[in-house]
């Protein structure tokens, strides 16, 4: 139990993680609630996320991902309220539930082979551009989750809008719709999306 401790120690003191080339995925849970935790690098060819992995690095301002990343788990950045920099890669599939769910980000400009993005990924947040990917179908309940959004970008290929996607949402300056039929894009609305 003390070496258990003792190693806990060192790494819960870690201020910065490099992810070397070898890595293909950080697995579930793997360094959640580091609060001293700043920044994360990934230098190779790592392509998942796992669940959870870094939730509730309170201390996590901003993450490098790699060009191969393919899959970011749910909730896996949930509650980094001080992460506010995530630039995503061009081969990224999907974004998983709550995947950013209360972190500082202040921009989302979705990556065009984005595929899925789970429900409240993008919740509680205070952003000033939102771009949603040509390559995503739908928008997923409680997305934007009591969030406030300067500018939002919405593809003309959404065609459809899950109920509740705006949940709670305080302020959405500007939004851009590319539709061209709108008579074709199923809005679900509720009387809780206001």
């Amino acid at each position: 139990d003390l070496y258990k401790d003792s190693c806990h120690k060192y790494f819960i003191d870690t201020e910065k993680i490099v992810f070397g080339k070898d890595v293909e995925g950080v697995g579930g849970d793997a360094y959640q609630g580091f609060p001293k935790l700043k920044a994360i690098t990934f230098l190779g060819n790592t392509q998942r996320i796992g669940s959870r992995a870094f939730a509730e690095c309170t201390g996590l301002e901003r993450v490098t991902l790699p060009t191969s990343m393919r899959t970011i788990g749910d909730r896996a950045f949930e509650d980094c309220t001080a992460l506010s920099e995530v630039k995503f890669p061009q081969a990224l599939d999907s974004i998983e539930a709550d995947a950013f769910a209360r972190t500082a980000l202040k921009e989302a400009h979705l990556p065009q082979n984005l595929r899925y993005v789970g429900k409240q990924a993008l919740a509680g947040l205070k952003m000033s551009s939102v771009r949603l990917p040509d390559s995503l179908r739908v928008l997923p309940a409680g997305l934007f989750l009591f969030s406030e959004i300067a500018e939002l970008y919405i593809p003309s290929t959404v065609n459809r809008i899950e109920p509740m996607a705006f949940a709670g949402v305080f302020l959405v300056g500007r939004v851009y719709l590319n539709w061209n039929r709108p008579e074709d894009v199923d809005v679900s609305i509720s009387s809780f999306d206001y």
